[in-house]
């Protein structure tokens, strides 16, 4: 039962290189859809309140009125759920820092090389 959690830089393709290691390991990929939606269900808020404050682009009243203990805690014991069920790759969500000490759990970062990942960040937001 298989656990990857894996970070990437923007750009490097990071989104295409967990599809192609889920699809070979025939691992289900845990898409932020899925955190967001339990972690809000648990905090009593919208999933897209989760969303923006993941982001870093909440408005500066929900910034205010959000609890980042409740985030930071309910955010965790979703991760650590999903890497207990196993025959999963996680991305984001800090799975990888939360999980790198577990020695079943293989942690990724996926970087590109120099030059290469701002072209790809370019091309990502449609500048060419």
């Amino acid at each position: 039962m298989p656990v990857i959690a894996m970070t990437r830089e923007v750009g490097s393709l990071g989104t295409d290189v967990a599809a192609g290691v889920a699809k070979e390991l025939r691992l289900k990929i845990i898409h932020s859809e899925s955190v967001a939606t339990q972690v809000a269900e648990r905090m009593g808020v919208e999933e897209g309140t989760v969303r923006r404050y993941a982001e870093g682009s909440a408005s500066a009243m929900e910034r205010w009125l959000f609890s980042r203990r409740k985030f930071a805690h309910y955010t965790s014991e979703e991760v650590l759920r999903l890497a207990q069920e196993g025959n999963v790759l996680i991305r984001g969500w800090g799975a990888a820092a939360l999980l790198r000490d577990l020695p079943q759990v293989i942690s990724v970062r996926v970087c590109a090389p120099d030059g290469v990942s701002g072209a790809h960040h370019d091309a990502e937001d449609g500048h060419r």
